[in-house]
């Protein structure tokens, strides 16, 4: 009895936290010439963006006027996180194409030739090597170092239920370069690649590819009933954006992450907290899911150029989001030009604590990643 009405306090003051302001981003726009023309200071400027939720994608375009403002380095931070959440949704209206859809029978006639285009080319592709560039961004760091790494061992009184700003504001905790393989297009997990501290701050995170193969995707797309959504522009080309869903009983994809905490009482100890009689280990979490998203097609040439795939787990499990956005361009390697992964964004909200006590707490993780240097 005394574990539900906890967990319903919980609950309760989760519902107050801190509420993400909605933008379009125009009104972003606005939001930060005023502030600046208020000559409100980097860190004042950066905390209101702190709670800025957009609406519509900060393209490359709107992210490179805004920087070309010279802000400080807190807002800009801010402002390249916003670009990382918001590289999945479609950009504002006023930058879509007013061309009419393409009729039912050259949908399918594009469809049909960008699935022959791509398995010609990425079964042709040899394994290249190529250098990751990774931005990441994530909540609850603070709040997980408070917390012995796991959010479980605080007491009642200590305020660790309520929602602190650290728990709920996305910062910068990682910028590096590291080689990877790239093989069929995609990303390849190290072999050796172990968590060494899964109740960490970089704990519970993926271990397996970023996503599907396209291929892969494409296959399961042919089996479905791919719909027309809207034109768009890509770099100056015209593409055609397709949505698709794959229901789970059809669906290869797989979530595997490492590694949530479970807990269990021993001996006598019966009390709520962690120290009382209490043994925590640390368990992979693996679940099939279907899944749904978006194929950008260039209408001239028939290239993918961009693949995004949004898991449908449930709003309850330990992973309860995992969307992945890859882009794909020209790329010479060499004396020869492929066609290969260029830019990718994943977004992911882990439940940390695993089936300790408060499970409801989420995590929330954004990557931004650039391929370069390719190189067999």
């Amino acid at each position: 009895m005394r574990k539900i009405i906890l967990y319903l306090c919980v609950a309760l003051l989760s519902s107050s936290a801190l509420a993400a302001k909605t933008m379009s981003v125009a009104e972003l726009n606005q939001t930060v010439a005023g502030l600046a023309a208020d000559h409100k200071s980097d860190a004042e400027i950066a905390n209101r963006l702190a709670d800025v939720e957009l609406t519509e994608q900060l393209t490359p375009a709107a992210i490179a006027a805004l920087l070309h403002d010279n802000p400080g380095p807190q807002t800009a931070q801010q402002l390249l996180r916003l670009s990382v959440e918001s590289s999945q949704l479609p950009p504002p209206p006023s930058d879509l194409p007013t061309a009419p859809p393409l009729d039912p029978a050259a949908q399918a006639e594009l469809l049909q030739r960008a699935t022959a285009l791509a398995t010609q080319t990425f079964t042709q592709l040899p394994t290249f090597t190529a250098d990751k560039e990774s931005l990441r961004f994530q909540n609850g760091l603070a709040y997980i170092k408070n917390t012995s790494g796991n959010g479980i061992g605080a007491g009642i009184g200590d305020g660790a239920y309520s929602e602190p700003r650290e728990r709920v504001d996305l910062v910068l905790i990682a910028n590096q370069t590291t080689p990877v393989v790239i093989q069929s297009g995609v990303e390849q997990s190290p072999a050796n690649l172990k968590q060494k501290d899964p109740g960490g701050a970089l704990g519970q995170v993926s271990q397996g590819t970023p996503g599907l193969p396209l291929l892969t995707v494409l296959a399961n797309v042919a089996k479905s009933q791919p719909a027309w959504v809207r034109w768009q522009l890509i770099d100056g080309r015209q593409v055609a954006v397709f949505a698709f869903a794959i229901p789970k009983k059809q669906s290869p994809y797989k979530i595997n992450y490492c590694c949530f905490p479970s807990m269990e009482h021993i001996g006598s100890g019966m009390e709520l907290t962690p120290s009382s009689g209490t043994l925590t280990t640390f368990d992979p979490y693996k679940a099939a899911a279907g899944y749904h998203g978006e194929l950008y097609i260039d209408a001239k040439s028939g290239v993918i150029v961009r693949l995004i795939t949004r898991a449908d787990p449930k709003k309850t499990d330990f992973v309860s989001q995992e969307d992945i956005r890859v882009d794909y361009e020209p790329v010479q390697v060499g004396a020869v030009t492929y066609i290969l992964p260029t830019h990718s964004t994943i977004l992911t909200t882990v439940a940390p604590n695993g089936d300790a006590y408060v499970k409801f707490t989420t995590r929330r993780t954004l990557f931004g990643i650039t391929y370069k240097n390719y190189r067999q």
